[in-house]
């Protein structure tokens, strides 16, 4: 009876503790610095008004088709950050197939390269975070599954 209250006890406490949510509306995000797919060290979120934020390989499509004509100048001017969390994915993978396909973006992209970097992004399966920062602090975070609505999100035109 001891064990089984213990148990109900402890999977209770699991339940009310649940995954990290992550960042909230009124945070300040982490000042930290991450390397760019050109392995240059960025800062993160520096003077960024929009942060985007994918960790998986469907969310990570839809971004780059929501930003395929954009330049760094134009992130720049809008002061959009994108992050990327390539944690998961082997390294060997990364060297030799993803970072010489991201190279060819005009835009940087943040890499995060170790696990645990990013667990301070608010995240859902499927979906692209969409993070904007006023003054520093979270003022809204959306997540999107499709590239119109991110482009819509931060006042881009529809494509071409």
């Amino acid at each position: 009876m001891l064990r089984l209250l213990l148990a109900s006890l402890f999977a209770f406490t699991l339940a009310l503790s649940g995954p990290a949510a992550g960042v909230t509306i009124g945070d300040t995000l982490p000042e930290l610095e991450f390397p760019t797919q050109h392995d240059e060290m960025r800062p993160f979120p520096g003077q960024a008004h929009w942060i985007l934020f994918t960790g998986e390989k469907k969310t990570a499509e839809l971004a780059q088709m929501a930003l395929q004509d954009l330049t760094s100048e134009q992130m720049e001017a809008l002061n959009l950050v994108y992050l990327m969390d390539i944690s998961p994915m082997p390294s060997l993978i990364t060297r030799m197939f993803m970072l010489p396909k991201m190279r060819e973006l005009d835009y940087p992209v943040l890499l995060a390269r170790e696990s645990g970097l990013t667990d301070f992004m608010p995240r859902e399966a499927g979906q692209i975070t969409v993070i904007r920062l006023e003054e520093g602090r979270v003022a809204s975070i959306n997540f999107l599954s499709e590239a119109a609505q991110l482009r819509e999100l931060i006042g881009l035109p529809d494509h071409p």
